[in-house]
């Protein structure tokens, strides 16, 4: 049944009724959760340009270990 989550994937994350995926969403419903999401409209656009960068930096490690590993790959007899 998938746990009941919508888009059953990992990482997963079940708090009482409350039942998500996808990382940002996670991250997302702990930050309001626990205080630590933006009270202002600037502090939450301020935080939503701060966690897209960590995915754009997340993305470039990915294609570089990616991309080297594969051009390894290729040079072995």
């Amino acid at each position: 049944d998938g746990l009941g989550l919508d888009f059953p994937n990992l990482p997963y994350y079940i708090d009482g009724d409350v039942k998500l995926s996808q990382s940002l969403s996670i991250i997302r419903h702990l930050g309001r959760k626990h205080g630590l999401y933006g009270q202002t409209e600037e502090e939450q656009c301020r935080q939503d340009m701060a966690e897209q960068q960590h995915v754009d930096l997340k993305m470039a490690m990915i294609r570089a270990v990616y991309f080297q590993f594969v051009c390894a790959l290729r040079d072995l007899p």
